[in-house]
């Protein structure tokens, strides 16, 4: 009946509801709907990051790493292995559920013991230690012949037919950021040089005397993977210090074979592509292999000044119409035009905006024509799969916890004769609320619930079909029962 619900005093004020209890959401964090993973942030190993993600989407990387048997007896102890530690890295990159997966494994097998996360280095410096550590620890050759292209110079006296050749390998193409701005199909060509040694500067041969004579250098022969690192970081005699260059170098999508000819001939003693570089069908069929088109793969870009800023990484992986931003532990897509952007500032801006703007600093090209690796050896090895799947099922079981309290609706319920604390649903609707409420009210006997409204605290009436995801999230209840209203104190 009415009066046996009825209060026998002035209701209590309500109190305040009770939060939902408080859930970590770092692992089950869902990954980008790009599908791809990112790194976190150790405290300043952005450049890190930017590398680690550009050499995982060169599949010609990533199946070399796949395809490389660790050996406790040869390669020491599993932390200290560079090349596994990566390997597993990979691995992670390709299988996590994780929306971003830690790098400590491999900066641990560096040696780090804590505070080098918190130095930033130079990431074309970096690029080149790391690689060569890698070929240390994996073989000589594992991933040379994906980076190393070769560079040829020489000396050359017309008057007594000497001649002297040398070739160096090298992993990146330096090129200097001129004032003023200038493209990158201009800096690879300046990068190949000749010169006329002539009066003071005449060359000494072997009896003695001094004569005229030529010397150059020129690329002979480009990589698979083209690294160019754009050295926007000068000293400044005047300041005696260290300053950055953000003038523009603008980049294309592509190099067509066009570009590749005139970079492969610049430079050369004699015009054509295969003089001074080889001999024979064979140097010319390689030649015209090397003379085929790149397309842009990363754009490793830095913001910032001379002393500091921040790394991310623009890359299209294989497979992909459109680029990527891989910034620390975000994956997000790009346009082209925002890649194009990043070549550099026009020297209108101002010193602030420049420090704000994205630059270039290291351009990654591959050849459309290299072949890729058979969709088997891009699958994870095994060994390092179990690991990935393990932690796959923990971070699911953690996301559907996360989930599963993310739809509690924790509730006070302010009734004739007191108040209680219930825990609901947001998939309930309002009848579902109500007998739910009704049956954890400590009344007797139970009111039914066609007898009860259930309203918020506005008051606002409540109708039976809606569901509770449509309000607040933490609820303040009171009933009417026989359509008395119990009003708030």
């Amino acid at each position: 009946q009415p009066s046996q619900h009825m209060p026998s005093g002035q209701p209590r004020p309500p109190g305040p509801p009770r939060p939902p209890p408080k859930v970590s959401a770092a692992s089950a964090e869902e990954k980008s709907a790009t599908g791809y993973t990112g790194l976190g942030n150790q405290g300043a190993t952005c450049y890190l990051n930017s590398l680690i993600q550009t050499l995982y989407c060169l599949p010609q990387v990533r199946a070399r790493v796949y395809g490389w048997q660790y050996d406790a007896a040869q390669h020491g102890e599993e932390a200290s292995c560079q090349p596994l530690q990566l390997l597993r890295l990979f691995a992670s990159l390709q299988l996590t559920e994780r929306a971003a997966v830690s790098t400590k494994p491999l900066t641990n097998s560096f040696g780090w013991k804590g505070g080098e996360a918190f130095e930033q280095q130079d990431v074309q410096e970096f690029y080149q230690t790391f690689v060569e550590r890698l070929e240390e620890g994996m073989g000589e050759g594992s991933l040379g012949e994906i980076f190393r292209g070769r560079v040829k110079s020489y000396v050359k006296c017309e008057e007594i037919g000497y001649e002297s050749w040398r070739e160096e390998p090298f992993a990146d193409i330096p090129l200097q950021v001129q004032e003023g701005g200038s493209t990158l199909l201009a800096a690879l060509r300046g990068f190949s040089q000749r010169e006329k040694l002539t009066g003071s500067n005449r060359l000494k041969c072997e009896d003695g005397e001094l004569r005229e004579a030529e010397r150059g250098s020129f690329i002979s022969a480009l990589p698979p993977v083209l690294f160019v690192h754009l050295q926007r970081f000068a000293w400044d005699p005047d300041t005696a210090d260290r300053v950055k260059l953000y003038d523009k170098l603008e980049y294309p999508l592509f190099l067509d074979k066009d570009h590749v000819r005139q970079i492969l001939q610049a430079g050369r003693p004699d015009k054509g592509p295969t003089q001074g570089a080889g001999e024979g069908e064979g140097a010319k069929a390689q030649e015209e292999e090397e003379a085929g088109e790149y397309e842009l793969a990363s754009v490793l870009v830095h913001v910032g000044g001379s002393t500091g800023g921040h790394y991310y990484a623009l890359i299209r992986p294989p497979g992909l119409d459109h680029f990527l931003e891989f910034n620390d532990s975000t994956v997000t897509p790009v346009t082209d035009e925002k890649v194009l952007a990043a070549c550099g500032c026009d020297a209108s801006v101002g010193k602030v905006k420049r420090q704000k703007a994205p630059t270039a600093y290291m351009l990654v090209y591959r050849r459309r024509s290299a072949p890729l690796p058979p969709s088997q050896a891009l699958e994870v090895p095994v060994h390092a799969r179990e690991g990935v799947e393990a932690d796959n099922k923990e971070v699911l079981a953690a996301r559907e916890g996360l989930r599963m309290q993310l739809l509690q609706l924790p509730a006070l319920v302010l009734y004739p004769g007191g108040e209680e604390s219930v825990t609901l649903s947001r998939n309930d609707t309002v009848t579902d609320a109500t007998t739910k409420i009704l049956a954890s009210l400590p009344l007797s006997p139970p009111p039914s619930p066609s007898s009860c409204r259930l309203w918020l605290w506005n008051p606002t009436l409540l109708l039976p079909s809606l569901p509770l995801s449509l309000f607040s999230s933490l609820f303040l209840f009171h009933f009417r029962f026989h359509h008395t209203l119990i009003p708030p104190s």
